[in-house]
């Protein structure tokens, strides 16, 4: 197969081989979503919307990726100013959904670790092509936050597509249990935790990539159209939020643990006010209010830079 390359920047390469699917790879041999990732995004879909049938994402190397790179916004949150960090929460935001309203199908590819921010990359691209035991998950409480690039977002979301209308405890007390013990799972297990959906596909075969292109092939064929703008989302309120205190009493955790489950559980239960209704920006903007206020505590803090300085989690 022969690649023509579209552009190239620090972090990633794109490339298209003549069959109508412009392809993104993120190059790093432990890609996180950089600046440079996001602005590849948006730039890759403006040349697919306009020249191409579909936009794939993937990685050079086997792990699609791990989180998200903040760079000095973190630093500054904890001196007190959270402007430049609530910035680059709103262009994730932003460009997770391009990714899901794209004029042409996107589709993520991995054939391992996907993690944290690149699973919510995963989370808002019309498919996943992923090999069965490719780890996903969405890690963030483990340090200290919470999914804030629209990770909480979506899991509230296919909460409310799983009730259907209906009694909405169940799939609220699964998300709220998968994103606080930051659970990672294999791909062939993440429909039933609601991190991948029925509609992805779980292949080993030896290129994903190709199958990928059939998929957005087919997705063309049969008159893809993104979905609309702006849905509105059931959610709990404050009935669901007292349901998920009550299930918090564990003394295994920390309090710092419960005070970043509590937020957590705020979000996903979109506050604390009667079940209603409400729009895709409010959970949203609730993510990134909450992610703020607890990147600011010193016990967040202390956890991010033990997480720099040694690889691994604090339990503080």
């Amino acid at each position: 197969m022969t690649r023509t390359t579209a552009f190239d920047s620090a972090d990633v390469h794109c490339w298209h081989s003549g069959d109508g699917a412009l392809c993104l790879t993120m190059t790093g041999e432990r890609p996180s979503i950089t600046a440079d990732v996001l602005a590849g995004f948006e730039r890759a879909l403006a040349i697919a919307e306009s020249n191409f049938r579909m936009l794939i994402i993937g990685a050079e190397h086997k792990d699609f990726g791990y989180g998200a790179d903040l760079g000095d916004s973190v630093t500054a949150a904890a001196a007190g100013n959270v402007t430049p960090l609530d910035g680059v929460l709103d262009h994730y935001q932003q460009t997770m959904l391009a990714l899901r309203h794209a004029g042409v199908p996107t589709i993520a590819v991995t054939k391992g670790v996907a993690i944290s921010g690149a699973c919510e990359v995963l989370m808002h691209c019309t498919r996943v092509v992923a090999a069965p035991k490719s780890p996903i998950g969405l890690l963030e409480t483990s340090i200290g936050v919470l999914p804030g690039g629209g990770g909480v977002k979506e899991m509230v979301w296919r909460a409310a597509v799983r009730a259907d209308g209906g009694n909405l405890t169940p799939a609220l007390e699964r998300a709220f249990d998968v994103l606080a013990t930051a659970r990672i799972v294999y791909a062939r297990d993440a429909a039933a935790l609601d991190l991948l959906t029925t509609q992805d596909v779980i292949s080993d075969a030896a290129d994903l990539v190709a199958v990928a292109k059939d998929v957005g092939h087919s997705l063309q064929r049969a008159g893809y159209r993104p979905p609309p703008r702006h849905p509105m989302i059931r959610v709990a309120g404050s009935d669901g939020l007292a349901r998920l205190r009550t299930g918090q009493q564990d003394a295994t955790l920390t309090a710092h643990q419960l005070c970043v489950n509590d937020h957590l559980a705020q979000v996903l239960c979109g506050g604390d006010a009667p079940p209603r209704n409400v729009t895709e920006a409010t959970l949203l903007d609730l993510e990134r209010r909450h992610f703020l206020t607890l990147a600011q505590m010193p016990a967040t803090q202390a956890r991010f830079a033990h997480l720099r300085a040694t690889g691994t989690v604090l339990r503080n």
